[in-house]
This record gives structure tokens, C-alpha cells and sequence, in this order.
């Protein structure tokens, strides 16, 4: 009879837990015996953010858990964590860069739209030095690099000049990329071409 009233108990003071935000800071309660409650809150910030709360009690052989847990996670429309939005930003916060890129891109296309589905920043310059250095239309590259049938830059490359060999096809795109990181760091005082 003294096991159930210290359920009861238990179960009361779960639910109080529960609802109170003062123990959501992790401060725990122990009942006498083998009887706990505790309670916990954790969160994070960043490409993923998420919270967890949960209280549990144990009275004699009996066990009470009641928890919830919520996760917000940001990606874009391809389903990337990211956005192609922060590659184009990062570009344009640096106005010589941005005045390097926008030299390179098509005729009439944004750095938004031209940089939209690359992974990162280098990906995008290097597609776009390799269009350049084997003119290969930009539009065909990047869709062979961007989308769910995603390829690295080389077989890209590979794919749209199949006269081009595998050995041929990888040395370009690493000419693209190293290209690409020094489009990346140049220095203010080397303006754009």
C-alpha cells in the first residue's frame, strides 16, 4: 500500500515537473529510496537547432517517463543544409571579388541564380573558371553539378567534352579550382580584370 501511495506521489510530482520551467533548468528531485525525478532542457544553434526536455520517475519497480523533443533544421529547396543565398552574399560582400564574378558569369544572370545549388563557394568558381577555360556553356556544367544526379566538376567536365579523357577531364578541373581559389583570394589592390 506504502509502494502505491509513493507512486502516486511520484506521478504528482512528475507532472508538477512537467509544467514547472523552473526545473527545466536540470535541477532534479530525489524521493526517498529508489524513488528520482529529474528534469533537463538542452538547445542548439546553427545549421540545425534543437530542444529537448523530459522528465522520467521510478517508484519501487514502477517507471514514468514524459518527454517532448522539437528539432527546427534550415535547408534549401534541393534539400541542402544551407543556402546557395549565403554563397552569392559572401561574394558580394567583397566588392572586388564580386566585380571578378560578375565578369564571368552569362549575360543577363544574377549571382544568385548562377551560384543557386553549388555547395559552397569554391564549387561555384571553379564551374565557373572551367566553363570558361574550355568553353563549355555555364548552364550545362552547372546542371551536371547541381541537382539530385549531382557529379564532381571532373566527370562534368568529362561528360560535356567526351572526346576529353578521364586524366584530361580531372586536370582541368583541377586548373578550375586552383583558379578558383585565387579568383577567392586575391587581394583588393589586384582589381578585377
Amino acid at each position: 500500500m506504502k509502494t502505491n501511495k509513493n507512486l502516486i506521489a511520484v506521478l504528482t510530482l512528475v507532472l508538477a515537473l512537467a509544467a514547472a520551467p523552473a526545473f527545466a533548468q536540470g535541477l532534479g528531485v530525489g524521493l526517498g529510496g529508489q524513488s528520482k525525478v529529474g528534469a533537463g532542457v538542452g538547445a542548439g544553434v546553427g545549421a540545425a537547432a534543437g530542444a529537448a526536455t523530459g522528465v522520467g520517475a521510478q517508484a519501487g519497480g514502477a517507471k514514468v517517463g514524459v518527454g517532448a523533443r522539437t528539432d527546427v533544421d534550415a535547408r534549401t529547396s534541393n534539400g541542402d543544409v544551407g543556402s546557395n543565398a549565403s554563397v552569392a552574399a559572401r561574394i558580394e560582400s567583397n566588392p572586388q571579388l564580386a566585380s571578378r564574378v560578375q565578369a564571368m558569369l552569362p549575360s543577363g544572370e544574377s549571382m544568385t541564380t548562377a551560384s543557386a545549388g553549388f555547395k559552397n563557394q569554391g564549387q561555384f568558381l571553379a564551374a565557373l573558371h572551367a566553363s570558361q577555360n574550355l568553353n563549355i556553356p555555364y548552364d550545362q556544367l552547372k546542371a551536371k553539378m547541381t541537382g539530385s544526379d549531382a557529379m564532381s566538376l571532373g566527370a562534368a567536365i568529362r561528360a560535356s567534352k567526351p572526346g576529353m579523357s578521364d586524366h584530361e577531364a580531372k586536370d582541368e578541373a583541377k586548373k578550375a579550382e586552383v583558379a578558383a581559389k585565387a579568383t577567392a583570394s586575391a587581394k583588393a589592390t589586384a582589381s578585377a580584370k
